[in-house]
């Protein structure tokens, strides 16, 4: 059972990226602060599923296993190559996708770092376990703000870019990178 257009924003997957849930609902929001867009999406694991394939976007994925006995919180960066994550079996889970371009993030580290990666985020951003924070809040869009007010805040550097630079990242995002440098300079003028 899938429920993607609740929201008002659709991604069609990809078939490899399909997996069984109990629910899914996602909701892309533009951050002022930021100029940026974001996707925050939710999903409850089957109890038999236990595994995810993804595939490389560049984007960067914040994930939280929103469990309260065991809540966690991760970075995960872009795969090079399509491969198979796991999952906890019947497990509710938060996440925010966070478009290519590395100068909208506060890391302690280089993207060459994340690349292939799953790093806890209380190592990044060195809080007070950030996902006990998310995991006790039952509703989606409770989610949304709680991380918008706390770990965004921190996460996420608040900086403008030019229009050119920026309708240049969401043409890449939306083209989901089948998209040529031409056809890019033929879009912006540049």
């Amino acid at each position: 059972m899938s429920n993607r257009k609740k929201w008002g924003f659709h991604i069609p997957l990809q078939p490899e990226f399909k997996m069984k849930t109990a629910y899914y609902i996602e909701k892309r929001e533009f951050d002022q602060k930021r100029n940026k867009y974001y996707l925050y999406y939710q999903f409850k694991c089957n109890s038999i599923s236990n595994s995810m394939m993804v595939i490389p976007d560049g984007c960067i994925d914040i994930l939280f296993t929103c469990v309260p006995q065991a809540p966690y919180g991760k970075v995960c960066g872009s795969v090079l190559r399509s491969k198979e994550i796991l999952l906890v079996p019947g497990a509710e889970y938060f996440g925010v996708r966070l478009p290519a371009g590395r100068e909208s993030l506060n890391l302690n580290c280089s993207m060459k770092d994340i690349v292939e990666c799953e790093i806890p985020i209380k190592d990044l951003l060195l809080l007070d376990d950030p996902a006990h924070q998310l995991a006790y809040i039952p509703s989606f869009e409770g989610r949304i703000q709680r991380f918008q007010e706390t770990i965004g805040t921190i996460f996420l550097k608040e900086k403008s870019y030019s229009s050119v630079v920026r309708n240049a990242l969401y043409s890449i995002h939306l083209s989901r990178g089948n998209i040529t440098i031409n056809d890019l300079a033929q879009q912006s003028g540049f």
